[in-house]
């Protein structure tokens, strides 16, 4: 159970498709971090922003990724509540550590 101090609601369902549409509808849009291109669940998720016509934008998390854009991309689309999706760490190695320092610097400022 989700405790009452998040305003959450559980989906019906416990396979993982309707929770990953759940959170793409109810976002103002979807935020993708991966290395390489996005497949099985994480391609699920773009391809539903894509049908429910919320903006999605897929971040390769390889070099030096664009934070700058990221954050000029989240403005100009007036974003308030951000979907954070990739893949699983055992799906994506490595993924975890680069997700986690991305997003520490996209919300540093």
């Amino acid at each position: 159970m989700i405790p009452e101090r998040y305003p959450l609601e559980e989906t019906p369902s416990t396979a993982y498709p309707e929770r990953t549409e759940w959170n793409v509808r109810d976002s103002d849009g979807t935020l993708v971090l991966t290395l390489g291109r996005p497949d099985g669940g994480t391609a699920l998720t773009v391809g539903l922003a894509r049908r429910l016509k919320k903006p999605c934008r897929v971040v390769q998390l390889v070099d030096d990724p664009d934070i700058d854009g990221v954050r000029s991309w989240i403005e100009a689309k007036d974003i308030h509540i951000l979907n954070v999706a990739g893949p699983r760490e055992s799906e994506n190695p490595g993924i975890y550590f680069k997700a986690c320092e991305f997003l520490h610097r996209l919300l540093k400022e």
